[in-house]
């Protein structure tokens, strides 16, 4: 008796699933193929997500204005959660490179900014 291996088929089907779970937990998730696609294909394919997210987002933001009417909890704000850290890190990083490549110097933004003050 003849077994099919299905083993391919069986991990594609879990991989569906658990994109279908992100998608509607409004986590990106991008499939196998991501580092050959293109920027409007993945930015189409995380779209659904950011759909999911922002409807929970929207929710939370009418029920904290419902909350702040009904106890008078003053202006309460629902935001989305971001790695301000990183995004700093980065972004400091990025002036200190334009920074060198404008005055042609080897030292960074921040030992520029020092000898300023």
């Amino acid at each position: 008796m003849q077994v099919p291996y299905i083993g391919a088929e069986l991990t594609a089907a879990e991989q569906n699933v658990w994109n279908r779970i992100y998608t509607l937990l409004g986590i990106s998730n991008i499939t196998y193929k991501s580092e050959r696609m293109i920027e409007d294909e993945v930015r189409s394919m995380s779209e659904p997500a950011g759909m999911m997210a922002m409807s929970g987002l929207m929710e939370r933001r009418r029920g904290a204005e419902i909350l702040s009417e009904r106890f008078g909890f003053g202006d309460v704000q629902v935001v989305w959660r971001a790695d301000n850290q990183s995004q700093n890190y980065n972004l400091l990083g990025n002036l200190e490179k334009t920074s060198e490549l404008l005055s042609g110097s080897t030292h960074g933004l921040a030992e520029a900014m020092r000898d300023d003050s």
